[in-house]
């Protein structure tokens, strides 16, 4: 069931839910899933049990606060393996992943990880999970070198709580979904100006070649032009560094 806090005194640790059944729950501190302050007017979930003193409310989770509230921000960016986080409300999350790798060590590409959510404004990241892949490269002389990605993927999100002095409000915090769809847009564009500049490299080194060839006839030095340009076409398609994938994509 769900209610709101109709009264809270901090020094006794206890008060009452007015919930939406119209009955007033008494509520302590102690039932709190999650320990949280507590005020007047806040929303909250709870199991109602009867004891023979009256109704109570037991396992009770914030759920959210009313309009105009004022919240403070975690000093870092915090960030658990599940999908809450203890003293922290959860103000706006986003299905979307990010992701940070590195191959010299875990705490780089953790590191990177935070880079990216800091990037983005989230302050809070959820499901965190580490995991290897393999990555190749040519090595000396025919052979191929195998080395070890250190990678970590985790949903972000923004968390505060409730302060009675200074803080932002729910509005000033909000904004991480809006930021993720222009990113989101702009690197697809980004990716196509990329592609279209390729595809111009590509025809030009076509176009020079043949140009070349027809003054300088068939020699080394009409290879140049056209080598450079493909060259050039070679980079513009090299893939992009991917560390924001929609929730849902495979991200191994």
């Amino acid at each position: 069931m769900q209610g709101t806090v109709k009264s809270f005194l901090p020094s006794k640790r206890y008060g009452f839910v007015r919930g939406d059944d119209g009955i007033d729950y008494y509520l302590h501190e102690q039932d709190l899933v999650h320990a949280a302050p507590l005020h007047q007017g806040l929303r909250v979930e709870f199991e109602e049990t009867a004891t023979p003193k009256g109704y109570r409310a037991r396992g009770v989770r914030v759920v959210s606060s009313p309009a105009g509230c004022r919240y403070e921000t975690p000093p870092d960016i915090v960030e658990t393996k599940g999908a809450e986080l203890a003293e922290w409300e959860l103000l706006e999350s986003i299905p979307w992943i990010i992701l940070g790798a590195s191959r010299d060590s875990p705490e780089a590409a953790k590191a990177e990880l935070r880079g990216h959510a800091s990037a983005i404004g989230a302050n809070a990241l959820f499901r965190i999970e580490y995991f290897k892949t393999r990555g190749e490269e040519a090595g000396s002389g025919r052979g191929i070198h195998y080395f070890t990605i250190h990678n970590f993927r985790a949903v972000p999100g923004v968390v505060g709580r409730v302060t009675k002095t200074g803080g932002k409000t729910r509005t000033e915090l909000a904004g991480l979904s809006e930021r993720v769809a222009e990113l989101s847009r702009r690197r697809a564009d980004e990716c196509k100006e990329r592609r279209r500049k390729g595809f111009l490299c590509i025809l030009g080194a076509g176009a020079s070649t043949a140009a070349c060839f027809a003054m300088l006839g068939p020699n080394l030095a009409a290879l140049i032009p056209g080598a450079v340009l493909a060259l050039l076409a070679k980079d513009f398609f090299r893939l992009q560094e991917v560390w924001l994938v929609p929730m849902g994509e495979n991200t191994t």
